[in-house]
């Protein structure tokens, strides 16, 4: 998996959706990428993995969001929860 490791260390910008509490970005900064954008659904998730770039130091590195991402542009309802959505094109 070199070859991996060096199209990361060449990649300026990662679009991380689906990121859990951080730990793909993580290893994308260990990699070498410049900067992340981290896309995060599960508000608790989300909450956690803004505390954990925090705490990494990572803030001006990692771009957190709590936002959904879909085809199109409108507020997602699942159960008791409400999201807005990320078109993207």
């Amino acid at each position: 998996m070199p070859y991996r490791n060096e199209i990361l260390r060449r990649t300026n910008i990662v679009i991380d959706i689906g990121v859990f509490i951080g730990n793909t970005p993580m290893y994308f900064m260990l990699k070498g990428v410049n900067h992340v954008i981290a896309l995060e659904l599960v508000p608790f998730y989300c909450s956690l993995l803004i505390e954990n770039v925090k705490l990494n130091k990572l803030n001006h590195r990692i771009e957190s969001k709590c936002i959904a991402v879909s085809g199109l542009s409108c507020i997602l309802e699942l159960g008791l929860l409400s999201f807005k959505t990320l078109k993207l094109t």
